[in-house]
């Protein structure tokens, strides 16, 4: 979806706005209408699947920060193009969805997995999706016009960068993630930087 809006604003051929537009109403057709939110994974033909992990590192778990990270950011380049009512209401559900489930007000990172009824679960911290985040939240939320949105996001993309800052290491790489005690606000355990 991205790779055809990104298309589009660059020729202006419709058939990839059409083919962005077809992603979106796919994407949309498969959500949790009960409790918000994107599954993990499906089959080829978009049934549920059991084993949702999209590579042998992940959690078993029904919904994720990474996979609604990487519909915002294709949501937000497709409403540079796309003025509809129902690309708005989902962005404006998705930013919604990180500052009230996905963020973690006490520690200011990203919570990374989720059940179904979106119980946080695991214990990893992960740097690089935390300032990845910051920046295309702030980004979704401008690009869709939404003041009040804006002013929320602009209040927690401090907090959000200030803990990916935890992760600078003393050689000033990065580390990757951290896994963390659960029930600590700040955590303790291993860096473990990505290789």
């Amino acid at each position: 979806m991205y790779a055809f809006a990104e298309y589009y604003r660059a020729t202006g051929t419709p058939m990839a706005l059409a083919y962005a537009k077809e992603f979106f109403y796919q994407i949309e057709a498969c959500k949790d209408t009960i409790l918000g939110g994107y599954w993990e994974a499906f089959t080829e033909d978009w049934q549920p699947i059991a084993d949702m992990r999209l590579s042998d590192k992940d959690q078993n778990e029904a919904k994720t920060m990474n996979t609604h990270l990487h519909i915002l950011e294709p949501y937000t380049n497709l409403l540079r193009i796309w003025d509809d009512v129902s690309l708005k209401k989902a962005q404006k559900e998705l930013i919604s969805l990180f500052i009230d489930r996905i963020y973690n007000a006490e520690t200011g990172h990203l919570q990374l997995f989720f059940d179904a009824d979106w119980h946080v679960q695991g214990d990893i911290q992960s740097f690089g999706h935390d300032i990845e985040a910051a920046w295309l939240l702030l980004e979704a939320a401008q690009v869709l016009g939404d003041a009040m949105l804006e002013d929320q996001i602009r209040s927690v993309v401090p907090s959000i960068a200030n803990a990916a800052m935890e992760g600078l290491l003393s050689d000033g790489s990065m580390a990757y993630e951290k896994k963390i005690t659960i029930g600590t606000a700040k955590g303790i355990g291993g860096y473990r930087q990505k290789r």
